[in-house]
């Protein structure tokens, strides 16, 4: 079968993928209002902010759509083959990207992104070079290292410390990419998270509260002093709310993991091999 690199000129795939990425970019603005609004949050950011934010991901994602045709050019797949696993991974990106715009916007991640991406994961791993029995086991893998001490912290504190939604992303990782990969994104997740809150300390920077998680607050509290029996377990179980001292207007939070888990998969998506190769001789050494 003939391959990219002899079909298609370079110019035509990396505009292709510029073009893919920069739709990619759009669709992700689109979802990140969509998506939140169905989940019952109301409040929205100002529309020169939602601007801002929608030219980031627009430039982000051509970047991504770049870079994964680079990719399969590197491979030197098949036409068809290739097509395929850039129309794949395209899909997971975006979807990836915008379920870490909303994480900074509104502090959550929703399951048709999370969850999608896994079962997307699982269902196209016999037609990617991972194997559907690969899958499995870094879906399991992930649930092992994620998802467990999750719910292992709740049950002993009380309330949750890591939030499901970012349990559930490393569980798409896993799907996405086997046990490795499911171990690399949360590792360099954590890894890259505690670096940007380290040097957001030395600069005196601080990552405010986003306004719907403080609705959100402010109005679970007003119905628990109701006598909201749900509005207190909620409560109860917000992380943000347990942090922050009842009625002192808390204007900071700790950095959402999840962009940086995102982050992680896209590092793995791009730079699979030397990773691997990197990390068996750290290991053998």
């Amino acid at each position: 079968m003939r391959k990219v690199t002899s079909v298609l000129s370079p110019a035509v795939v990396y505009v292709a993928g510029a073009a893919v990425g920069a739709a990619m970019g759009a669709g992700s603005a689109r979802l990140v209002d969509l998506l939140p609004a169905r989940s019952g949050i109301t409040h929205v950011a100002t529309s020169s902010a939602r601007a801002k934010r929608n030219v980031v991901l627009v430039i982000l994602s051509t970047i991504l759509g770049i870079a994964l045709a680079h990719g399969i050019r590197s491979a030197n797949a098949p036409l068809s083959g290739a097509a395929v696993g850039f129309a794949f991974n395209a899909l997971a990106c975006a979807a990836l990207l915008t379920a870490a715009a909303i994480d900074i916007e509104h502090m959550m991640m929703p399951n048709e992104l999370t969850l999608g991406v896994a079962a997307f994961g699982l269902v196209t791993s016999p037609l990617r070079d991972l194997g559907l029995r690969n899958a499995i086991v870094g879906a399991i893998c992930a649930a092992i290292v994620s998802i467990v001490p999750a719910a292992i912290y709740k049950k002993l504190r009380g309330h949750s410390g890591v939030g499901f939604g970012d349990a559930k992303l490393t569980l798409a990782a896993g799907a996405w990419f086997g046990a490795a990969g499911a171990i690399f994104v949360l590792f360099a997740g954590a890894v890259q998270s505690s670096l940007a809150a380290l040097l957001m300390r030395v600069f005196g920077m601080s990552f405010p509260v986003p306004e719907s998680v403080k609705a959100e607050i402010a109005d679970l509290r007003a119905r628990a002093e109701a006598g909201d029996a749900e509005a207190r377990a909620l409560l109860a179980d917000d992380p943000m709310a347990f942090d922050a001292e009842p009625g002192s207007g808390f204007a900071t939070a700790r950095l959402p993991m999840g962009p940086f888990l995102v982050l992680g998969f896209f590092e793995f998506l791009l730079f699979r091999e030397p990773i691997l190769v990197l990390t068996e001789r750290l290991l053998l050494n």
